[in-house]
């Protein structure tokens, strides 16, 4: 579980986005391309966090916080687990950015939204 959080220089932290990898599926989800993690040596792995739009502060701070769980919103691997992040690699962290500047879109105003409720849905667990 990767999660990318926005830090005020208050110490208020504002979750931007996060991203689920299951580290056995880092090639793939096929049943030929799982593979357990190999114990004591660095491992590149590489995924995407969930798209979303979010303007950073200039006083704000960027934080990536990696963690092998997430309950229970990520169902808990069912052995103990110890997970080392290595910071050797300059671009461990590669973000897009819009530059700055008019709006990509000329007259954003114009463009037809259409909504759509597709049910009201409500928040729930079932163990």
């Amino acid at each position: 579980m990767a999660r990318l959080s926005d830090v005020s220089p208050s110490g208020k932290s504002t979750l931007i986005t996060r991203g689920v990898l299951n580290l056995s599926h880092r090639h793939g989800h096929k049943l030929d391309e799982l593979s357990h993690m190999p114990i004591g040596e660095n491992t590149r792995v590489t995924w995407q966090l969930n798209a979303c739009a979010y303007t950073l502060r200039a006083s704000h701070t960027l934080v990536l916080s990696v963690t092998p769980n997430y309950w229970p919103m990520v169902w808990p691997s069912p052995e103990p687990v110890e997970l080392s992040v290595s910071f050797a690699e300059s671009n461990l962290l590669k973000l897009p950015v819009l530059p700055e500047g008019p709006t990509p879109v000329e007259n954003a105003a114009s463009c037809p939204v259409k909504d759509y409720l597709l049910d009201a849905g409500a928040p729930s667990r079932t163990i």
